[in-house]
């Protein structure tokens, strides 16, 4: 009798036993935060640097006269093609014809005393040193004459070459100074550039050769195009640094001065990690905290983002491969809290991403 009220005995023990031992599972399971992870991604890909240009041409000039005046007239407008050495505007030359008359006579009397010298030097009248003096200042005179004569060409604006007019800057009987531009001109063979300034923090990762996307305002096409020039030196103002892309075709409908939208693919970089963006948490300026997933158990780390790439981040941080960070539910973690970890739905045809 009481061997058998002991089996009975030991029987109820067991059975309590199990039965805390499913309970202590169940309020385990019961307290795991829900949660979605994805493996960590190692990644050359760059993402690409978004760029507001400028469209100009490589030979844009804008000319001016080599002499202040009053403009007589500006035979051009804007748009329209020129030949080379047509006449685009000329200067009022009154002031420098008289200048050139002056210079003239200047230079016949400087002439004529140089030949009195000669012949008075020829007869012992004249030293030697007044002799040369009649030569410097014939020497002297012939310069000014050229100087004048110099100005007096470069009083009229003629084309340099076969092109375009790109913009008018004065009107006739406006008075300009030395080298006020009066119109801007285009070379008819001159290639298309867009430039733009990137800030300090994106010029690192750009290199001359790397390919541009380029959509211009109001045109409902892409054009390809390669950095060409990158800046030296910062913009004083903005701080930012100015790049150059060359376009590898021209259109008609193409104008200097169209804003452009263009996208710089830097070449493969250093291998990086890539996390989706929702795992970001608790941000501030280019730092932030990621959970990472390690045998159900969260763990919360620090990392530094070097730059996005759509709805990916790309780390300076290292992370090992393969790891899996949280993704959805990071917000609600502290670390070391248990994990239950939810199979990722992937969305449907009309559905957003989770």
């Amino acid at each position: 009798m009481n061997s058998r009220l002991g089996s009975f005995e030991l029987m109820l023990a067991v059975l309590f036993l199990s039965a805390c031992s499913r309970s202590q599972e169940s309020s385990s399971v019961a307290s795991a935060r829900p949660v979605q992870t994805v493996p960590v991604l190692i990644s050359a890909r760059m993402p690409p640097v978004d760029v507001s240009m400028v469209i100009t041409q490589v030979e844009e000039t804008e000319l001016a006269f080599k002499v202040g005046g009053v403009i007589e007239s500006v035979r051009v407008r804007e748009g329209e093609t020129v030949l080379k050495d047509q006449v685009l505007a000329e200067l009022k030359l009154d002031e420098v014809d008289a200048q050139r008359i002056q210079a003239q006579s200047a230079l016949a009397k400087a002439e004529r005393d140089r030949e009195r010298a000669q012949d008075l030097f020829a007869k012992k009248v004249m030293t030697w040193e007044q002799a040369q003096n009649a030569d410097s200042a014939l020497e002297m005179a012939r310069a000014a004459a050229k100087a004048v004569d110099f100005n007096h060409r470069y009083s009229v604006i003629r084309a340099p070459s076969e092109g375009v007019i790109l913009r008018r800057m004065a009107e006739p009987n406006q008075t300009v100074a030395v080298g006020i531009p009066v119109i801007r001109f285009a070379p008819k063979a001159s290639q298309w550039i867009a430039h733009g300034g990137v800030a300090q923090a994106d010029v690192a990762r750009i290199a001359v050769g790397d390919r541009v996307q380029i959509s211009a305002s109001g045109l409902n096409r892409l054009t390809e195009g390669t950095v060409w020039r990158i800046a030296g030196a910062a913009d004083s103002q903005t701080g930012s640094i100015d790049i150059e892309v060359l376009l590898k075709e021209s259109a008609v409908d193409w104008r200097s001065g169209l804003t452009a939208r263009a996208l710089v693919f830097p070449r493969q970089g250093i291998p990086r990690p890539m996390i989706p963006a929702s795992a970001l948490i608790a941000g501030d300026g280019q730092r932030a905290m990621v959970f990472l997933s390690n045998e159900g158990i969260a763990r919360r780390i620090e990392v530094t983002v070097e730059s996005w790439v759509g709805n990916q981040v790309r780390l300076e941080t290292a992370l090992p491969a393969g790891a899996d960070v949280v993704c959805v539910g990071a917000e609600f973690l502290r670390d070391g809290d248990s994990l239950r970890v939810m199979p990722v739905t992937l969305p449907t045809s009309g559905q957003a991403s989770p």
